[in-house]
C-alpha cells in the first residue's frame, strides 16, 4: 500500500446530504417497535416484581 504525498491528495468534496428516506425508515421502524413492545406488555403483563 503506497501513501500519497499531501500535495497529491484530492480536495474533500461537499458534506453528504442527509438521506431522508433512510432517516424516515429508521424513525418508522423505531415507532413500530415501540408500539409492538407496548402491545406485548398489554397482552403479557409481567408479575409484580417481575422483569
Amino acid at each position: 500500500m503506497s501513501e500519497q504525498a499531501p500535495e497529491e491528495l484530492p480536495e474533500p468534496g461537499p458534506p453528504a446530504a442527509p438521506q431522508t428516506r433512510v432517516l424516515g425508515a429508521v424513525a418508522a421502524g423505531g415507532a413500530l417497535g415501540a408500539l409492538a413492545r407496548y402491545g406485548a406488555l398489554v397482552l403479557w403483563p409481567a408479575a409484580d416484581g417481575g422483569f
